[in-house]
């Protein structure tokens, strides 16, 4: 079957309802491609840059830009809650994704800002729990190969069945913690950021030059 790749499309996500441009690679049906080097150089970039400093200046911008927003941020999880959640789903949450959640678990239930691209930050044990409800489908309802990937954890969702996961073992590209847009209507798998940090540091360059104003809380 035609394997149709569109690498480094232009197109645009949203963030406090500011639109962004950001570099996507478009995978068609059937998404089985393997992609090397995709934006390696951003990737040996972001290497270089703790998470931490990265989270740090996310959290200064949120609370000084969308400060409502950034009230209904859920509370930190504690390691020992992290270690529970990797006993009871049975994987290795890596490093970068837990300083996230160790930072934020998420937004609250009833609030529906975006955190980004439409979609909202989603606690952890939600987007674990709903990985592992879409698991059980491959093979059944998801007969196309990588619709849904077992090594995924959706945690962007928009409400409406779509998501951004995080990719634990690098499926198209072999890029481990990488960033892949899920549609449940659409079989596009876009690789929107080759890693947690390289997706931060897209965010915080855009609010590096918008101001209080340009949101729309």
């Amino acid at each position: 079957m035609t394997d149709e790749r569109n690498t480094g499309a232009n197109s645009t996500f949203a963030i406090g309802g500011v639109l962004c441009s950001a570099n996507t690679f478009v995978l068609k049906s059937p998404p089985i491609a393997n992609l090397q080097n995709v934006s390696s150089n951003a990737t040996t970039e972001t290497q270089t840059k703790q998470m931490d400093e990265i989270i740090h200046k996310l959290d200064k911008y949120l609370s000084t830009l969308r400060p409502e927003y950034y009230s209904e941020l859920n509370e930190p999880l504690k390691d020992s809650q992290l270690d529970k959640l990797e006993e009871y789903y049975k994987i290795e949450i890596p490093k970068d994704l837990r300083t996230l959640y160790k930072w934020k678990n998420g937004q609250k239930p009833k609030c529906y800002e975006a955190f980004v691209n439409n979609s909202c930050f989603i606690p952890l044990h939600q987007a674990l729990y709903d990985a592992s409800e879409l698991t059980p489908m491959i093979g059944f309802d998801f007969e196309i190969e990588n619709w849904w990937n077992e090594n995924w954890i959706p945690i962007f969702q928009n409400g409406g069945g779509d998501s951004i996961c995080f990719d634990l073992k690098g499926i198209f590209t072999e890029q481990k913690g990488q960033l892949v847009e899920f549609w449940h209507a659409d079989n596009d798998r876009n690789v929107i950021a080759p890693t947690l940090e390289a997706f931060f540091e897209k965010i915080i360059d855009i609010y590096e030059t918008k101001q209080k104003e340009d949101f729309d809380e």
